[in-house]
């Protein structure tokens, strides 16, 4: 038995849908992700299209420069500065 609540599309293109998923009675909800590309969850992405509306996509904020700059260093940038030679 499949229920789910919450259906609200996660991709743009509209090709995934984020829900809360009950796959076996008794158990709690679940995050699942149904794709209409993927040949082992496009049934369940028609079920759930079927029962009625999916809430619209919304877009991830962007991510600060702080967080860009700190995720660049993560990745091993770094970042030195030739006017302030102190800085380094």
């Amino acid at each position: 038995m499949f229920s789910f609540s919450n259906p609200v599309y996660a991709a743009a293109d509209n090709s995934l849908i984020d829900v809360m998923a009950v796959l076996v009675e008794g158990m709690p909800a679940i995050p699942y992700t149904a794709s209409k590309n993927d040949p082992a969850t496009a049934a369940i992405y028609a079920e759930i299209l079927a029962a009625g509306s999916v809430g619209a996509y919304v877009a991830p904020p962007a991510p600060t420069l702080a967080q860009q700059a700190a995720a660049l260093i993560a990745g091993g940038l770094t970042i030195t500065s030739t006017s302030t030679p102190a800085l380094n």
